[in-house]
């Protein structure tokens, strides 16, 4: 079988056992021609090798080269974050005109409001319990119960990442609410729950794979923590002549009364 040289000025044409063109001595490996074919699809896709993307300027919808700082045709500055900012700004004054709103609501307005969120959760609720229900009789209840000891670690996870995003003040704010909005919110903390077994049972492959790199985390920490690290500090203090012999321990720590200054405490 022939094949012919990548090279547009070559075109030499020579057996595909070659692994380079006997006349430009180009490479033409499997994945030489794989990698040639790919980049001349794409570049066939937006004009040309020599040609930058066009996008429309969000002032004068006139075309400019993403590689520029502002519009050739009416110089408003195109840089990354003022065509984000000038792309947002209709989303950002929907959010402001919502928030104005929210505030401005009545008592009958915000009545209703609460307990529309209260059925909505609810019938979520309701919703969920009847797919695992369903699962249940169809004989799947082993598959929900290991679903749901998996979920442990996911709980564990999310309550962590939650304590990082949430306000410290959450516990204040929270006693500002009323009854309806706490029941609410609690039956939406079930409801993720419930969720989470779901979807913990569904894609259990990845889910189990997940927790194996929590576990594995977890062990490296500990090993680290309790064998690594003192180790560094004992062998750093035996080399700086610092390491001191074991002591008697006045609160007799462990199996024995004694204890070594430079391990953690």
């Amino acid at each position: 079988m022939k094949i012919k040289c990548l090279n547009s000025r070559c075109k030499e044409v020579f057996s595909i056992k070659h692994s380079k063109c006997p006349k430009c001595n180009r490479d033409a490996g499997p994945i030489d021609f794989v990698t040639h074919h790919i980049v001349k699809r794409w570049y066939k896709l937006w004009g040309g090798k020599k040609r930058v993307f066009t996008t429309e300027c969000p002032a004068c919808k006139q075309p400019f080269r993403l590689d520029a700082t502002e519009c050739t045709n009416c110089h408003t500055s195109v840089a990354l974050f003022p065509l984000f900012f000038d792309a947002a700004r209709p989303f950002l004054r929907m959010i402001e005109e919502i928030k104005e709103k929210i505030e401005n609501l009545s008592p009958a307005q915000k009545f209703l409001i609460s307990v529309t969120y209260f059925l909505a959760s609810i019938f979520l609720i309701i919703a969920i319990i009847n797919r695992i229900e369903a699962e249940i009789v169809r004989g799947n209840i082993g598959k929900i119960v290991v679903a749901a000891f998996a979920s442990v670690f996911y709980i564990a996870v999310s309550l962590l990442v939650f304590s990082w995003i949430v306000p410290k003040n959450i516990a204040e704010l929270a006693s500002r609410l009323r009854g309806i909005y706490k029941l609410s919110l609690f039956i939406n903390y079930l409801s993720f729950v419930l969720l989470l077994v779901i979807a913990t049972d569904h894609w259990s492959t990845k889910a189990w794979i997940l927790i194996g790199t929590f576990l594995i985390s977890i062990v490296g920490i500990w090993f680290s923590a309790g064998f690594v690290i003192p180790a560094c500090m004992n062998a750093t203090a035996i080399l700086t002549g610092s390491y001191a012999a074991p002591q008697s321990d006045p609160n007799h720590r462990g199996r024995n009364s004694t204890h070594r200054p430079n391990r953690l405490a």
